[in-house]
């Protein structure tokens, strides 16, 4: 496998939405007195979710195609504090958005409207 490093951070992250009809998951990071930015985790095309709730530190190793199904990516979850927590996604396509937007505030990637708009980066 080409295993490889795409994202990781020192931030708490958590299983923030799933909507199954749309096969979209969205880990998040949120601001606060700590971090003045949040920082979205965005999955589309989910076709399998093997994961925790909280990641205390976050590494996204990117596998490679999924086996019968090459259209879809591997994507392994680990949290970066030692604790041993682990997960993993298959989707079509990850990306990650750092943005300013409060707590309660919908995610521009979530939505669309943050992929044309602002700066985006894909898993």
């Amino acid at each position: 496998m080409n295993d490889r490093v795409v994202f990781v951070s020192s931030r708490e992250f958590r299983l923030w939405k799933y909507a199954v009809g749309h096969s979209q998951l969205l880990l998040r990071s949120p601001s606060g007195p700590e971090h003045a930015t949040c920082v979205d985790i965005f999955f589309k095309g989910v076709s399998r979710i093997s994961s925790e709730t909280d990641y205390k530190g976050l590494r996204i190793v990117r596998q490679g195609s999924v086996p019968n199904d090459e259209r879809s990516v591997a994507f392994r979850l680990e949290a970066t504090d030692g604790t041993g927590v682990a997960g993993s996604i298959e989707a079509l396509v990850a990306f990650a958005l750092e943005s300013e937007i409060s707590y309660h505030d919908e995610s521009p990637i979530w939505s669309g409207s943050g992929l044309h708009t602002m700066p985006v980066h894909k898993l």
